[in-house]
Order: structure tokens, then C-alpha cells, then sequence
């Protein structure tokens, strides 16, 4: 089901005198359901009184189904993605696995892609994904992603960029080699361009269409001994943008999310590696990191996904070409 604050099957335009005035009306869903479909919403709803009044008592009812941990907090609920076909690079781990999941739990039809055969199969056990074992390291295995969700799938709807290296076996620029600056551009920044270009093609046709490019906060801040890293993370948010442009008259979108430290394999990998550098163990490099942030942790994959998904949605029509950072209100 849709967002139905702005859904028109939920809602009658009465006319009366000169003017025409809307009235919104609720599905029959339960109340935990309701209370965490439309807190997050609140944006899209007026400023009046008993606006304000509805608004309070879902937010109470929010509190409480969190405290008793009857239902997994969302920012909303329901199957308003039905119908979608989205593709999800790197689905096996992190991230996309928890977006792959996110966005199968309100309706999308999703194909979940990665290199490791076990991990999708995990990811198929737990919700329904088709899944697909390639890389995206290569043009032809870009080609092939877009082909074979079409031909099990349809045209795609959703496309999440998600498939990347991470910083751990980067460099300086004073050791830095080309071919290890051309492996992470073949899978961070030239894997983006190949699938969205062979995909946005249905997206166009159909008028309707949602690219997410999965950044980082490293593609707006340097950091050292990240180069090639913190370069492909930039060029993702440029890409992004003018992709925004060239697909907007076509009512399609495409924005990137920007985590910060999110706690995955990648970066325990990276923290081993840090640890073995300096001396400390791998818990005190990720204590350290989690100390950066005010509050005192890392993202969750949980947090990315729900944001990729919230981008997915037809409440984020409005929303293109933009960059969202999520890292807890770190600077």
C-alpha cells in the first residue's frame, strides 16, 4: 500500500461554495502500523490543530510499541512499493543486504546481486529476492545484472548502487599504485555509471523511476591514506547530480545517502588492519572511531536502508539530485 497521507485513494476532494477542499481518511490498519507509517511523514501533512493533535498520539504510540518491542521500528509500514522491481548491487553483506531486505518488506520485487553464492542464499531464506552471483567489476557483468533482472523480473523501477570496495587496503598518494586507483574505480564509481546508464532506459519509458548512489561522508571529506577511496566517493556525488538533471523531466530521481562509520565486515577489516599498524587491538580502534560521533556509536545498516528506502518512495518524489548524510550528527 502507498503512503497514504498523500495517496489519492485515501483521500476526497470536497467541494463547496467557490473552492474545493481535501479530506483525509485513513486505511483500516492497526494502530502500530498507522503510528509509524505517518510519523515521518508529518511534513506532507497541514499545520492545523487536529493535525497537531494526530501527530502527538502517533508519536506516543510510537514510544510505546518501541518499548515493549512488539514492532520493528520503520519509517513506514505496509506494501507501497508493490509492483517495483528493484536491482541491489552488493546485497550479500551490510548495506544492501539490509536494504535488499528493507525494501522486499514493503512490496518490491527485488533482485539482490553479489559475488558470494552463500550470502544471497541467506538472503533468500529470510525474505523473497531473487538473487543473482556476478560482479560488477566489469562492463559485461554490469550488462549482464541489468539483462538477467529483466528477463526474471521486468523493467526496473528501483536501482540502489550500493556494490563498492572499502578503504581498508587503500593508500596515500605516495603509495598508491594505478592498478590498485583502477580497481576501486571500476567497482565504486564505473559499475555505478554502466548500471545506471543500462537501466535508466525502463525508468524513462515507464515515467516513474528511483537511483540511489550508496556514497559516503569520505566522498566529501578527505582523509588520509584513502585516495582512491574518498576519490570514487566523490565522483558517485557528481555523477549523481548530473544524472538528477538528465532524468528529472521524465519524473524519475536519483540521490545518494552518505554514511559515515557504519559498523560491517568491511569495516572490522579495516579496524584489524588499523590495529595491527599502531599496536591496539581491533576494539579499541572501532571504540575510537565510535567516539567521533556525539552519540557515541556507529550507523546502523538498519538506518542506511531505511533512508534508501524512504528515497525509493513516492513521498520522496520531490527529493532529487540530493546528497543525505547519515552519521549522526557528526561534522
Amino acid at each position: 500500500m502507498p503512503i497514504f497521507a498523500t495517496d489519492r485513494r485515501y483521500t476526497n476532494d470536497v467541494h463547496y461554495g467557490g473552492g474545493v477542499r481535501r479530506q483525509h481518511r485513513l486505511p483500516r490498519l492497526p494502530a502500530q502500523h498507522v503510528a509509524f507509517a505517518l510519523w515521518p511523514c508529518h511534513v506532507f501533512l497541514r499545520r492545523t490543530d487536529p493535525y497537531q493533535a494526530l501527530l502527538a498520539a502517533c508519536g506516543r504510540v510510537r514510544r510505546s510499541v518501541e518499548q515493549e518491542g512488539s514492532f520493528a521500528p520503520s519509517f513506514a509500514t505496509g506494501s507501497f512499493l508493490a509492483g517495483r522491481v528493484a536491482l541491489v548491487t552488493g546485497a550479500g553483506r551490510g548495506i544492501g543486504y539490509a536494504t535488499a531486505k528493507a525494501l522486499a518488506a514493503v512490496g518490491a520485487t527485488v533482485m539482490g546481486v553479489s559475488r558470494t553464492q552463500r550470502e544471497l542464499a541467506a538472503l533468500a531464506e529470510e525474505v523473497p529476492v531473487e538473487y543473482l552471483v556476478e560482479s560488477v567489476a566489469t562492463p559485461q557483468g554490469c550488462a549482464r545484472i541489468v539483462e538477467e533482472t529483466r528477463r526474471r523480473l521486468g523493467p526496473i523501477d528501483i536501482l540502489v548502487n550500493n556494490a563498492g570496495l572499502g578503504s581498508y587496503n587503500d593508500r596515500s598518494i605516495i603509495e598508491i599504485t594505478p592498478e590498485l586507483w583502477r580497481q576501486m574505480m571500476d567497482v565504486n564509481l564505473q559499475a555505478p555509471f554502466e548500471l545506471t546508464r543500462l537501466a535508466v532506459g525502463d525508468m524513462i519509458e515507464r515515467r516513474w523511476g528511483r537511483i540511489v548512489m550508496v556514497s559516503s561522508t569520505a566522498g566529501e571529506y578527505g582523509w588520509q591514506s584513502m585516495v582512491s577511496y574518498c576519490a570514487s566517493k566523490a565522483g558517485l556525488l557528481g555523477l549523481m547530480r548530473a544524472v538528477a538533471q538528465d532524468v528529472a523531466p521524465h519524473d524519475v530521481t536519483c540521490n545518494a545517502v552518505l554514511p559515515g562509520w557504519v559498523h560491517t565486515q568491511l569495516a572490522d577489516r579495516k579496524a584489524e588492519i588499523e590495529a595491527q599498524r599502531r599496536g591496539v587491538t581491533p576494539a579499541d580502534v572501532l571504540a575510537e572511531w565510535a567516539a567521533e560521533y556525539p552519540s557515541g556509536r556507529f550507523v546502523t545498516v538498519e538506518e542506511v536502508a531505511d533512508t534508501i528506502v524512504f528515497l525509493a518512495s513516492e513521498s520522496a518524489s520531490g527529493i532529487n539530485g540530493e546528497a543525505l548524510t547519515i552519521a549522526l550528527g557528526s561534522t
